[in-house]
């Protein structure tokens, strides 16, 4: 029975899904097309990356909308009142549905280790710029005693021009080096030649208190990756999970405000359970047989119910991000809500 059901679940979640997501791509790309380039390598680009934005926001109610359609296909086969009468109970019969959906959303949250968290932002860059890559301009960073400019930053090929560095101790600056290009390399940003002014420590009369020189090979700034620096420079919420940390550690290092990465983290890796939450809430009120009971009625209201829970919670996560809302009243506790809520209809009707 259980192999049953969770075939059947995750049938149905594969082609909702699936459905979903090529209507969302399709109408975007209809609406977007006057503006795409005219390449057909980024036109085909922008639809793959897009593809992958889609799935990124649709996977919850596919998720629902899923298990509603299973129960109904039961429901309306009488294998559901089989199964209640050889003695199967509503928790047993939950049991499919609810694991399912938690390997499915588990899955879900590994693929934000990867760059699959990316994908809007690469959408609108081929929208907006008409090109994949991305720089970022005057781009200006304190590290420890550091003070750092870079002109012009290319994150996605780990490199940066007419780069400026002063180190200061206390009030005073006593060293600026200047170099043309850096590359990050091994943790570190790599200056192939720097110019460096440095201010001498003891002044002598006569003697020329600054000492200019080149330097080949010089390594600075260990461990501020180039693309960590757009996002949080640019206050950009993609993050992988794996970057959140490394972002979340150079902010407190600097003693920065770590809301909007917190945010980012938190729609990773809390937001996706309302979806089995809503699972098992909605399981419990669809109605165990098609008589005297107004299946259709109830199966529009699960529907509607899923669409509005995600909308609201999606557009909360949203407004979050722009820092409007702490991380935890955002995005914490209306999911912590609606999975108490869910917890709460589990205990009373699982018999």
């Amino acid at each position: 029975m259980f192999n049953y059901i969770a075939f059947k679940y995750s049938r149905n979640f594969v082609v909702l899904f699936i459905s979903l997501i090529l209507f969302y791509v399709g109408f975007d790309y209809m609406s977007a097309s006057k503006v795409l380039p005219n390449a057909a390598n980024l036109r085909t680009l922008y639809v793959y990356y897009n593809t992958l934005f889609a799935s990124d926001v649709l996977f919850p109610v596919a998720l629902v909308l899923a298990m509603i359609a299973t129960k109904v296909a039961l429901i309306r086969s009488n294998e559901l009142v089989v199964l209640y009468a050889i003695g199967y109970t509503k928790e047993r019969v939950l049991r499919p549905f609810f694991t399912v959906a938690i390997l499915l959303t588990l899955v879900y949250i590994a693929l934000h280790n990867t760059s699959y968290s990316y994908s809007e932002e690469f959408v609108r860059s081929i929208a907006d710029k008409g090109k994949l890559s991305r720089s970022t301009r005057d781009l200006f960073f304190k590290h420890n005693n550091y003070y750092v400019h870079f002109a012009t930053l290319y994150p996605a090929v780990y490199k940066a021009e007419d780069v400026r560095v002063f180190r200061k101790n206390d009030e005073d600056i006593i060293e600026i080096v200047h170099a043309k290009e850096a590359y990050y390399r091994d943790n570190a940003w790599y200056l192939p030649t720097a110019q460096i002014m440095r201010k001498e420590h003891f002044l002598e009369f006569h003697k020329d208190p600054l000492v200019l020189y080149e330097q080949k090979d010089v390594m600075i700034l260990e461990g501020f990756r180039p693309d960590i620096l757009n996002h949080i420079y640019e206050g950009q919420v993609h993050y992988s999970i794996d970057d959140i940390f490394i972002a979340l550690a150079l902010l407190e290092e600097q003693g920065l405000d770590d809301a909007k990465v917190l945010s980012s983290l938190y729609s990773m890796v809390i937001y996706p359970f309302f979806a089995p939450a809503l699972v098992v809430m909605f399981f419990f009120f669809l109605p165990i047989t098609t008589r005297n009971s107004r299946l259709a009625l109830n199966t529009f209201v699960m529907i509607v119910g899923t669409l509005v829970a995600w909308g609201f919670l999606f557009a909360l996560a949203r407004i979050t991000h722009s820092g409007t809302f702490t991380p935890y009243w955002g995005i914490i506790f209306p999911v912590s809500l609606v999975v108490t809520t869910a917890m709460i209809v589990w205990y009373y009707k699982k018999g």
